[in-house]
């Protein structure tokens, strides 16, 4: 049920639900094109946040194009960017905010116009993550529950033997928004006190474990299973790789496509079976690290041997700094 956003103990929307135009504003640089209708309202509205932005924790910005958000953020510690989708046009704007700020206004707006994605900055430490997809009607005898079980076993593995790492189940978020026509899910493994340097060190990881993958798959039926059939003439593991590029979007829990039904949900495995809403989301965020997070790991080419990984640990001198 969409619940009636609050600023102090005073109501600004008299009952009714927030548009996306109203929700958002107007983004930084563009002339506003608000209906006249809307004007009362929306002075009414800023009014009210003018007073409340005190804190860093009270920051919420809007632009029509990623650059805008990235030097607007740098200005902003604490604050992250993220993306979304106009509900009608499918057109992606950005916005920049803080966690908690976003969380309080997200879950307050109606579901229908929840379109967000986290953005994963370029530099930033982040967690471990897959997006795994394939399609269901051409995959009939696939298991995806199990196609993703050998695949944790698979990184934990990886994890143990590069960097003495032993893995743990609880570690794991798990969201999901299949259909009977696709299968989708988002693997976020949170190691404590640890996290990969940037996406790039993550996507090399990640590409090291398909290469695991691939070299067993005749030795070990087991593997064959996480190959899929994409069409009639090719076989390709269902691991997304190519969510592991600069300032990547990642689809936010609660969220769906723009023009699609299907909404990222936990699967109620794992780490989120007993979790509330706010701390599967929070969970959830890629670039969200803990603040006992002491070292980072590293997996980026030798420079040596341009086709070999270097696999390392070094400390993270943002947490030394705090």
């Amino acid at each position: 049920m969409f619940c009636t956003p609050t600023i102090g103990k005073k109501i600004v929307n008299n009952g009714s639900q927030f548009s996306p135009v109203v929700f958002y504003g107007s983004p930084q640089g563009v002339p506003p094109k608000r209906p006249s209708r809307l004007l009362r309202l929306l002075h009414e509205i800023r009014v009210e946040l003018a007073a409340q932005h005190k804190s860093r924790e009270d920051v919420w910005a809007t632009f029509p194009r990623q650059d805008g958000a990235m030097k607007f953020v740098k200005d902003h510690n604490g604050a992250r960017i993220f993306s979304y989708q106009d509900h009608a046009s499918g057109q992606r704007r950005f916005l920049v905010s803080t966690y908690k700020e976003f969380w309080r206004r997200y879950i307050n707006m109606n579901s229908e116009f929840r379109h967000h994605y986290e953005v994963i900055q370029e530099g930033l430490p982040c967690h471990l993550y897959y997006d795994l997809e394939f399609n269901v009607k051409e995959n009939a005898k696939k298991n995806g529950d199990e196609m993703v079980d050998l695949l944790v076993l698979i990184t934990f593995e990886a994890l143990l033997e590069k960097y003495s790492i032993q893995g743990d189940t609880n570690w794991i978020v798990e969201l999901d928004s299949s259909t009977k026509d696709k299968f989708s899910r988002h693997l976020i493994i949170r190691l404590p006190g640890l996290a990969f340097k940037d996406n790039t060190h993550v996507g090399a990881f990640v590409a090291e474990i398909c290469s695991r993958i691939h070299c067993a798959r005749g030795k070990d039926k087991r593997f064959e299973q996480l190959f899929i059939s994409k069409d009639s003439s090719s076989c390709n593991l269902f691991v997304d790789t190519a969510v592991y590029s600069r300032n990547r979007c990642f689809r936010l829990h609660l969220s769906s496509k723009a023009g699609k039904s299907s909404v990222l949900l936990p699967t109620g495995r794992f780490k989120c079976k007993d979790m509330i809403e706010e701390d599967v989301f929070m969970a959830s965020l890629i670039c969200n690290i803990d603040a006992d997070c002491e070292k980072l790991l590293v997996c980026k080419m030798d420079l040596d041997c341009v086709k070999v990984l270097h696999f390392d640990i070094e400390v993270n001198l943002i947490y030394i700094s705090i």
